[in-house]
């Protein structure tokens, strides 16, 4: 994932807007970054095997063939998303 420039730039993002201090702007680019990473880590699990595997894009084949790391990743980063969300509303 760290080879994909736009997880990486996602990954900028949300270190940016978590510390970073830029009034208002600080918010919105650790939401547009969390969200991006989990959009992301989607893409990933869909689009894996497409290359190396099978020729073509099959939920099927990604649910059987993930490991349970990657549903792991996909819930830490959807609860680092409500806790950055709800740590923000206060």
């Amino acid at each position: 994932m760290f080879q994909d420039p736009i997880a990486l730039t996602c990954i900028i993002l949300s270190f940016i807007g978590i510390w970073g201090h830029f009034g208002m702007n600080s918010p919105i680019l650790g939401h547009i970054g969390l969200i991006g990473l989990f959009v992301m880590e989607i893409y990933e699990f869909m689009s894996w095997h497409v290359l190396t595997v099978t020729g073509h894009y099959s939920l099927f084949w990604s649910i059987n063939a993930s490991y349970p790391t990657f549903y792991m990743a996909l819930f830490i980063t959807f609860i680092t998303n409500i806790i950055y969300h709800v740590y923000l509303t206060k």
